[in-house]
């Protein structure tokens, strides 16, 4: 581990070309730009990197994605998912897993986000809707 804070966070990605797949956090939002084709951005908040996507859709929806270490803790990757009226500061739809990602399956268009709990985010154009939760 470095002196300057920052983990490398690795999970497991799944799409059609890769299976259990070991990759940072980094390569991870990057490569789900590419899925949700949305703006990929890295930023450094606190000295630690901070990863976000955003992707505006036709109807006046904005969907965001934040990951990096956003609670207190320092060992697990955070993520929040968040949809929102293009153009209101509060969202519609807000999901934060808090306690770590552990593996991203993706296909085109979208992506099923797995918590360490379980929990299981689909995002991009599903059937039910951008985001859906289901435990």
């Amino acid at each position: 581990m470095s002196g300057h804070g920052v983990f490398h966070h690795r999970l497991l990605w799944d799409d059609q070309d890769a299976v259990n797949q070991q990759i940072e956090a980094g390569e991870m939002m990057r490569r789900l730009a590419t899925v949700l084709d949305a703006i990929y951005t890295e930023r450094v908040f606190r000295g630690e990197p901070r990863y976000e996507l955003r992707r505006e859709y036709p109807d006046g929806l904005e969907l965001s994605i934040i990951a990096g270490h956003i609670y207190d803790t320092r060992e697990v990757l955070s993520l929040i998912v968040e949809l929102r009226v293009t153009g209101q500061s509060r969202p519609l739809a807000s999901f934060h897993l808090s306690n770590g990602l552990e593996r991203v399956k993706a296909a085109p268009g979208t992506a099923w986000l797995r918590a360490t709990n379980g929990t299981v985010l689909i995002v991009g154009e599903g059937l039910g809707g951008i985001v859906e939760a289901q435990n």
